[in-house]
């Protein structure tokens, strides 16, 4: 994490009591799905470089992503350079699949939907976290349109209430 992010992560959310880890709280949800026999796959897995990982709860976890840096994460099984919207992978081959600040940047989310289904076993799960309007990497993306960031701990408050993991059966 970069000093500026550091800085800005610690004013507006390691101070507040009120702060929830969403990486952890995601790491919790899809944790509760997982069984030591499965295959899953890391939609979107880039180089590694993040803290939420599965490669201790699973037999085999696939990480697909159309960057060459893939080729350096070291906490997956097997890499694949691919697309969401056109995966290489066979029929009702995954147990679960789980993104991580990944669906938003994708072109056709419907498509990879489609994919995601195709690929999943019966019963297989989709998991997936993406940020929302008051994560700081978007408040940090509209102060700099602004010469200052004009935005008070009680609003990042308010803005955090609104934050919350959705489990959907």
């Amino acid at each position: 994490m970069n000093q500026l992010v550091r800085r800005l992560h610690e004013r507006f959310y390691d101070s507040d009591p009120a702060w929830i880890n969403g990486t952890a709280q995601f790491g919790t949800l899809v944790r509760k799905y997982l069984r030591p026999d499965m295959a899953i796959l890391n939609l979107g897995c880039g180089p590694g470089a993040g803290s939420l990982h599965f490669d201790g709860d699973v037999s085999i976890v696939i990480g697909l992503d159309p960057e060459p840096s893939i080729t350096r994460n070291r906490r997956i099984s097997y890499g694949v350079r691919g697309v969401a919207q056109a995966l290489p992978f066979r029929n009702q081959c995954f147990d679960l699949v789980y993104m991580d600040w990944v669906i938003e940047h994708l072109p056709q989310p419907r498509q990879m939907a489609e994919e995601v289904f195709r690929t999943l076993k019966p019963g297989g799960k989709l998991a997936f976290r993406t940020g929302n309007l008051f994560h700081y990497s978007y408040a940090i993306a509209a102060a700099s349109k602004r010469s200052t960031l004009g935005i008070s701990r009680l609003t990042w408050r308010a803005f955090a209430q609104h934050s919350r993991t959705v489990e959907v059966s």
